[in-house]
């Protein structure tokens, strides 16, 4: 039985890393994010970014607001059901 793409954990990470790859690639969301966050740029390494608590504090950033919600998911060429679907699992 193959597993749906939003129940899958390792979908959900690897989206988390998508979002966050388009974060720190706009100067402007990438600032906003450090603000309010709290999270400083020496956190954007291994492991810290492939945990989950991270993943989705990146995830919750892009839901905050629909402008940026909807720019992500055409960039990524996703639905925009599914950050939020990733952001569920993410928190387990």
């Amino acid at each position: 039985m193959m597993v749906k793409r939003e129940n899958n954990l390792d979908w959900a990470v690897a989206l988390g890393l998508q979002a966050l790859a388009h974060i720190v690639s706009e100067p402007g969301l990438y600032e906003e994010f450090f603000e309010l966050t709290g999270f400083s740029p020496a956190e954007l390494r291994p492991p810290r970014i492939e945990q989950r608590d991270f993943l989705s504090s990146v995830l919750d950033f892009i839901l905050l607001t629909d402008t940026r919600l909807l720019d992500f998911c055409a960039v990524a060429g996703i639905n925009p059901s599914e950050p939020l679907r990733a952001r569920r699992l993410l928190a387990g």
